[in-house]
C-alpha cells in the first residue's frame, strides 16, 4: 500500500508506480475497509484493525486477499501465481 497526505506527491508516485504492469492503481479506501470488516466473519469474532491481523492463519489472508481483490473488481489470478 501507498499512502499520503494531500498535495504530498502521492499523484506524482501514483503515475511513476501505474507505469510496471505488475502494478494496479486503485481507490482503494472503500475497499480496504470492506476488507478489514471480512475479518470478523473470518474467525467469528470481533476483530480490531489492524491489531488483530496478526490472529488471521495463510488460509484466511488469503480470502481477505481474494475479497480484497473482487471488491476492486480485479482478477486475482492474474496477479498472483
Amino acid at each position: 500500500f501507498f499512502c499520503g497526505f494531500p498535495r504530498s506527491g502521492t499523484t506524482l508516485m501514483e503515475q511513476i508506480l501505474s507505469r510496471h504492469p505488475q502494478v494496479t492503481i486503485t481507490n482503494e479506501i472503500p475497499a480496504l475497509s470492506e476488507t478489514a470488516e471480512k475479518m470478523g466473519e473470518l474467525l467469528g469474532a470481533a476483530l480490531r484493525y489492524p491489531e488483530d491481523v496478526n490472529k488471521l492463519d495463510s488460509a484466511q489472508l488469503k480470502q481477505l486477499r481474494e475479497v480484497y481483490l473482487s471488491r476492486l473488481g480485479i482478477d486475482q489470478k492474474q496477479h498472483y501465481r
